[in-house]
């Protein structure tokens, strides 16, 4: 948010700021280099403020709806399917004390069982918030199961090697600076009560302090990068830091990662594993940013107050990459010093378009991961039928590891071959036929449509594949 005891500047110059951030761009940047923010589609009535998103490794996304514009509709989760529609997913069940429900946080587990916040304090302060575990069975949503109560703020959920963390974003209502937290609980664990405060709980990781005196929410959205260090987004204080750990899984390290003078908050995050970035929601600025791994931030797309029918970002709270689309989920909440100043149907989902993922913009030389292939011979979601090779594949872009199942038609001509047998890994190159010389190619090149080119061969006793083109 505003920073106002950490930069000593006046509320009227920052608010000032925001306002010009918003209208004409970031500074130190070109406003050719921001992105437009378009419509992906209107939720329905029942929804007035879209909140978080997770991608499942089928395609579709989870979206929470607290609903807290209108509190008189209850909290639900929507489905987003591939094809960009809307569907009913689930009804959160009212807390036994409030009778009211608030999802916030949602993510996806191993075993496909979901996770939601259940934020309280849209109603009181009082630790009466918890975390909600939503067994799955064939695609289908069971009762839900209470693993945590008694936080106080309960935002967002990450599940990550056998843990679900969760962040707290007021742990210590009152105390100056704000006291947030993120707790750690093993896969499994339920029925937790918190320690109060939660800082005396052993389930504790970590403490975050917010210093802005009139928004004190700190700890909010959480990542993990590629070597399995953990982000934490504060709030209001617009900052993001970095929490590294030793090999027994102990912190080791915490620290301010990124922080830039034109990021008026920090919501949600989301890593890109490939091109290993992350992704910040500035619901506060209406704006997402783009943090890199040396704690760089530029801005992808930011816009004015405005209505939100046209797909402009209006208070994005999550954003995340399905393919090459960054999705943003807008709260539409506005408060303090939101550049977003008033509520207004319909809620809305926007799309930032990125530049086709081309192998023709990598250096001379350069190879880019890009996916871990596994051969099966069960049909898996959202698979893709590629007709000309005789199999079906899944999009790794789906996958939080960037994991494609490949499964092959008994004719396929590559089949036969290594691919049809070994796990493979894969990378964009910039030219195909230059970096296969000397190699002991087993499959290929082959054309898989008229953008994009194949080969595989070994290397090591690894089966490696080249890709050149446009995905």
């Amino acid at each position: 948010m505003f920073r106002i005891i950490r930069t000593r500047r006046c509320c009227v110059l920052l608010a000032s700021l925001a306002v010009l951030t918003a209208c004409h761009g970031t500074q130190g940047e070109e406003p050719s280099a921001l992105r437009p923010a378009e419509l992906l589609l209107e939720l329905p009535d029942y929804c007035n403020a879209p909140d978080a998103l997770c991608l499942l490794p089928d395609g579709n996304i989870i979206l929470s709806v607290p609903n807290v514009n209108d509190k008189s509709q209850p909290s639900v989760l929507m489905k987003i399917t591939p094809d960009n529609k809307a569907e009913l997913f689930y009804t959160m069940p009212p807390h036994p004390e409030t009778g009211k429900a608030y999802s916030l946080g949602v993510c996806t587990s191993p075993c496909g069982d979901l996770y939601v916040s259940d934020n309280q304090e849209f109603d009181t302060l009082d630790n009466k918030s918890r975390v909600l575990r939503i067994p799955m069975k064939d695609g289908q949503p069971g009762e839900a199961v209470t693993v945590v109560s008694g936080l106080v703020v309960a935002n967002a959920v990450l599940v990550r090697d056998g843990y679900l963390y969760v962040s707290d974003s007021v742990m210590v209502p009152g105390s100056q600076p704000s006291i947030s937290g993120v707790f750690r609980f093993k896969l499994g664990e339920e029925g937790v009560e918190l320690k109060v405060p939660g800082t005396e709980d052993p389930h504790l990781i970590a403490t975050l302090k917010t210093h802005n005196k009139e928004i004190p929410t700190g700890a909010d959205g959480l990542c993990f990068d590629n070597d399995g260090n953990l982000y934490v987004a504060n709030f209001a204080d617009a900052t993001i830091e970095k929490i590294e750990f030793d090999e027994q899984g102990e912190v080791k390290s915490q620290s301010l990662f990124a922080e830039a003078d034109f990021m008026i908050s920090a919501d949600g995050l989301f890593f890109d594993t490939v091109e290993e970035k992350i992704y910040v929601a500035d619901l506060m600025g209406n704006a997402i940013r783009v943090v890199s791994m040396d704690g760089t931030v530029t801005t992808l797309a930011v816009n004015g107050d405005h209505d939100s029918a046209d797909g402009r970002l209006d208070a994005p709270s999550e954003a995340l990459l399905r393919g090459r689309e960054v999705i943003a989920s807008n709260m539409n909440y506005p408060f303090a010093y939101t550049v977003n100043k008033k509520f207004g149907m319909p809620a809305t989902l926007s799309v930032i378009k990125l530049p086709a993922n081309n192998s023709r913009l990598l250096s001379p030389g350069e190879r880019r991961f890009h996916h871990i292939a596994l051969v099966t011979d069960e049909p898996h979601p959202g698979e893709i039928h590629y007709v000309s090779l005789k199999l079906w594949a899944t999009s790794p872009d789906a996958n939080r590891n960037r994991t494609e199942w490949i499964r092959f038609a008994p004719d396929s001509p590559l089949g036969k071959t290594p691919v049809g047998r070994m796990p493979h890994v894969a990378f964009l190159v910039d030219d195909l036929d230059k970096q296969l010389e000397g190699k002991e190619v087993v499959a290929g090149p082959v054309q898989v449509n008229e953008k994009l080119r194949v080969a595989y061969f070994m290397e090591d006793g690894l089966l490696v594949e080249y890709m050149e083109g446009e995905l």
